[in-house]
């Protein structure tokens, strides 16, 4: 038996954010906006709001969100929601999680620590609407947080409650992003992709969205990163979208694992880090199920799925060695360490993963 789990409603299309303040009226008069100063800045937030307040809503905007959010973030932006209607994020993965979990955690008791881990909320919070405005993170449409302790390491939440009661994915809002973060996110949604295709918990429905999400990436992103044209675009916001449907229903896996390391201590953007970590632990975890990664190297137009992957990544100035960005060959023993103790994604990779395996394939990275 298969279960499936999805967002309550979604609107996706060029323009499809104009639908906002029409969705918005209908839980209520008070929404408060949640964002970081960089959408702020790109002029977003004013066209959204101009959408709500065009239904004579009132509408206030929390910026306070940053990259990589700690603890604090999502505790000051829960307080400033208490007394509102509606929460409506826009922006990256960031910017979704912080909205996700402080509308969620708004309604139910006690410190944002105890509710880490899997099914530990216990009830729903006010409603959210999700935007995102990067093509990488697919948070728009699933049920997971994930958030920084003061240690630098990441914690996730799970829970039905965090889904959005609407997710409003339109491709215009990617239009302004830079090649570098097109590059960074378009492969974040390639490794959610790739990695959810290739998961011990993969299913048929999984696998049509995982495969599709590659071959829109695979087509796409070159000209996203290089023309930014909103055929690209569209392309992209949909492989995103269909990528973050796949691994919420079948899981990651060990690429994320071991790009957490380089993210904490060299500060790689979540996507970067993944992308320098993807083909190495493709070539491991290749002889696990071939016909698999073979079909990707297919739907890439390729024989050999991790040149595919590797060309793409040179084609969009995606580095793939990680001393060239400064990482010392002496943190490897330490990386090793950090990855094996991701249990939850580590757990439904295609290969079992040991320890020297991790050294192994962060010395190929290196």
């Amino acid at each position: 038996m298969l279960e499936f789990k999805t967002p309550k409603r979604i609107f996706f299309g060029n323009g499809a954010v104009r639908k906002v303040g029409v969705e918005a009226k209908k839980f209520g008069s008070k929404v408060l906006i949640i964002t970081d100063k960089g959408i702020v800045k790109a002029g977003i937030v004013d066209k959204v709001k101009g959408y709500i307040e065009g239904e004579s809503l009132d509408v206030d905007v929390f910026d306070g969100v940053k990259p990589e959010p700690t603890i604090d973030v999502f505790e000051e932006c829960m307080e400033v929601l208490k007394g509102y209607d509606l929460a409506i994020g826009i922006g990256g993965g960031s910017s979704l999680d912080v909205t996700k979990a402080s509308s969620v955690l708004v309604k139910n008791e006690g410190d944002i620590n105890d509710y880490i881990g899997i099914n530990k909320i216990k009830k729903e919070g006010i409603p959210k609407i999700l935007i995102p405005t990067t093509s990488g993170s697919g948070s728009e449409v699933s049920h997971i947080t994930v958030l920084t302790d003061e240690e630098g390491n990441k914690n996730a939440i799970y829970s039905q409650y965090l889904f959005s009661d609407i997710s409003i994915v339109d491709p215009e809002l990617t239009l302004t992003l830079p090649k570098k973060i097109t590059a960074n996110t378009g492969f974040d949604a390639l490794t959610h992709a790739i990695e959810s295709y290739v998961s011990l918990r993969s299913n048929e429905l999984t696998d049509a969205l995982a495969l599709k999400a590659i071959e829109l990436i695979s087509k796409s992103l070159r000209d996203a990163v290089n023309t930014g044209n909103i055929e690209s675009r569209h392309n992209m916001s949909m492989a995103s979208m269909l990528a973050g449907m796949a691994f919420v229903n079948s899981s990651l896996g060990a690429v994320h694992a071991l790009a957490y390391p380089l993210g904490v201590k060299y500060h790689l953007a979540h996507g970067e880090s993944n992308a320098l970590m993807l083909p190495y632990v493709m070539r491991f975890n290749y002889n696990s199920n071939p016909e698999k990664f073979d079909e990707i190297g297919k739907t890439m137009n390729s024989k050999d799925c991790i040149e595919a992957v590797m060309k793409l990544a040179e084609d969009v100035g995606i580095i793939l060695r990680m001393r060239d960005f400064g990482v010392k060959k002496e943190d490897i023993k330490e990386f090793s360490e950090i990855a094996m103790k991701s249990k939850r994604l580590l757990e439904y990779n295609p290969r079992e993963m040991r320890k020297e395996d991790a050294r192994n394939i962060y010395e190929e990275a290196w």
